[in-house]
């Protein structure tokens, strides 16, 4: 799902739509996966914050290169972001 609306009512609204499809869904909580028919992953403008404070959710996010590096010097949780897309142009130059 690419979120090109506001990230913190579309993330309050996708959760709320989620919980309806519960029992297909892959369940990320307590740092384990239960994995369903179908993953959900939020990119765009995403609820970071929000989406990593849930205990219980129903979606993971789609990571920017600064989740590979992060400040800390940690990279971000495979379980919140479990994959990375990016202007890959930009990261490594080209053309």
């Amino acid at each position: 799902m690419d979120v090109k609306t506001e990230a913190a009512a579309t993330h309050a609204a996708l959760d709320g739509l989620l919980q309806r499809y519960v029992a297909m869904l892959t369940r990320f909580a307590d740092g384990v996966v239960a994995l369903g028919a179908i993953s959900v992953i939020v990119s765009g403008n995403r609820a970071r914050a929000a989406t990593a404070a849930q205990t219980m959710r129903f979606a993971a996010m789609d990571g920017r290169i600064e989740d590979l590096n992060a400040p800390s010097g940690k990279p971000a949780d495979p379980l919140l972001v479990p994959l990375v897309s990016d202007n890959w142009t930009k990261v490594f130059g080209g053309k």
